[in-house]
């Protein structure tokens, strides 16, 4: 197949998305490189607002492109010089190999080409780079059917197992915040999740993270508006995963932007803050899926039990433990409100309805209220949390685990008393700007009526990022 000036051959087919498919790949017009697999997506645009949203995909991957190769440029300088170009908010990690990695771990563009094929169809596909790894939800799933058959031993290996988790998950902020810090300035992803971001391990290495899918992203600048002209965040539709939207993404999809202005906390977090909300929430699935709990019942001790007994020598009622379950029982309220949401708007996709309707349906149950419920519920709970670690002695291994629960707040937008950057996020996790990479990871109402259009059917579907099996679900009430 010819894409572009690039020649290659499919291998199989690797998924498909909200707006196209993607396949794994080889690149064959090269002898040198032809045992380099890439990625080709393909997207089939029936309008000239699909075939915008296509070519702004490959205008941010064709950027990227530069910025990765000014990344690896700036590797080879700090390998030959170690003290040269070092940033002071980042350090870079070793490979497999031993050699300095990248920052910046995301696809860039190879080639491209948009094909007309009638009055109103175009055919558009485009060639990148594929990045090592699998989507960090699928790791998940099966890491949690290892707990289920072999289930580790309590409360040694529990204890382990939350201190394993937690540096899993600061290393997952600390290297996508990089990455952020790399683009901030050019792109907001809008689409943060577990299932678009890779993790890839080599052998006796740390995990190593890398952002995906950026068919949403927009480019900041024109996001946010230029001395005061109006921003491209009024008229863009809202994208991305629903479960893991801050409250402002919620009011915008039920009341439109106009509506979203009654509120300015709400629109700021709206226009600044989507991809750090959406990066906590991915970084708070991971902590409590990859813990040893069964996630139907809390009436067993289970891995969050561990840190109120590592916090006062092994004792038993502590309140160390309570605010620790408590941490747990405020996420699974969080997940499954998001998880009935969710399907009931995959429900509405595969049913053809009328997307009014389920707008209505989320006004009347105020389900932005909802959520906003649920993150003061973890707001709260990830403060305890973090204050039980604090307390913990130092042989509990638990002391890091302080600084991420407060980083988790800032991303979750419950400190309302500090600026939110990923400078600022990092800074929570311990780091202060220099990384210390963490060793020996193993892997097992506002009363608003509607103020705007509702939203298409196509963004409907980019809403419940086009997978899961449809079903009735009601909708959480806000009682």
């Amino acid at each position: 197949m010819q894409v572009g000036h690039c020649s290659v051959e499919v291998i199989s087919h690797l998924g498909k998305g909200s707006f196209g498919s993607v396949w794994n790949a080889r690149l064959v017009d090269d002898p040198e490189k032809s045992a380099k697999t890439v990625a080709i997506k393909e997207c089939l645009c029936h309008s000239h607002r699909d075939l915008a949203f296509a070519s702004r995909e490959v205008k941010v991957l064709a950027d990227l492109a530069d910025r990765v190769a000014d990344d690896c440029s700036s590797t080879r300088s700090e390998a030959s010089s170690p003290r040269s170009g070092c940033s002071p908010s980042s350090v870079r990690r070793l490979d497999a190999a031993g050699q300095l990695a990248p920052l910046l771990r995301v696809p860039s563009l190879l080639a491209s080409e948009i094909v007309q094929e009638g009055s109103s169809l175009w055919r558009v596909r485009f060639v990148m780079t594929k990045l090592d790894g699998v989507p960090l939800d699928e790791f998940l799933a099966n890491l949690r059917e290892v707990f289920r058959k072999d289930p580790p031993s309590m409360p040694e290996g529990e204890a382990r197992a939350l201190i394993q988790a937690c540096r899993l998950v600061r290393e997952l902020i600390l290297q996508v915040s990089e990455t952020f810090d790399l683009i901030a300035g050019s792109f907001i992803h809008r689409d943060v999740n577990s299932r678009n971001i890779l993790i890839h391990q080599g052998d006796g290495h740390d995990p190593r993270f890398g952002l995906v899918d950026f068919g949403m992203a927009v480019e900041a600048r024109q996001w946010a508006g230029l001395a005061g002209s109006k921003g491209s965040w009024q008229d863009i539709d809202i994208a991305g995963d629903c479960r893991f939207w801050p409250p402002s993404s919620w009011l915008f999809f039920q009341m439109g932007w106009r509506g979203l202005t009654h509120v300015p906390a709400l629109c700021a977090e709206y226009q600044t803050r989507l991809d750090v909300h959406g990066l906590g929430i991915t970084a708070l699935q991971t902590l409590m899926e990859s813990l040893p709990s069964s996630p139907a019942s809390l009436s067993h001790r289970d891995a969050f039990g561990a840190l109120g007994a590592s916090a006062t020598g092994g004792a038993k009622g502590t309140p160390g433990t309570k605010e620790a379950r408590a941490l747990k029982e405020a996420w699974d309220q969080y997940w499954s409100d998001a998880m009935r949401i969710w399907e009931r708007v995959i429900h509405c996709v595969k049913k053809g309805s009328d997307p009014d309707g389920l707008r209505r349906e989320c006004i009347t149950c105020g389900v932005h209220n909802v959520f906003a419920k649920n993150l003061r519920a973890l707001g709260v709970a990830l403060h305890n949390a973090e204050v039980a670690c604090r307390r913990a002695p130092p042989s509990s291994g638990l002391a890091a685990g302080a600084g991420l629960f407060s980083a988790l707040q800032l991303m979750i937008g419950e400190d309302q008393h500090s600026a939110c950057s990923w400078l600022a996020v990092r800074a929570r996790l311990g780091q202060g700007g220099l990384m210390n990479c963490a060793s020996g990871i193993s892997l097992p109402g506002c009363g608003l009526m509607g103020c705007g259009p509702a939203p298409s059917l196509m963004s409907l579907w980019s809403i419940a990022c086009g997978c899961g099996r449809p079903g009735h679900i009601d909708l959480v009430s806000n009682e």
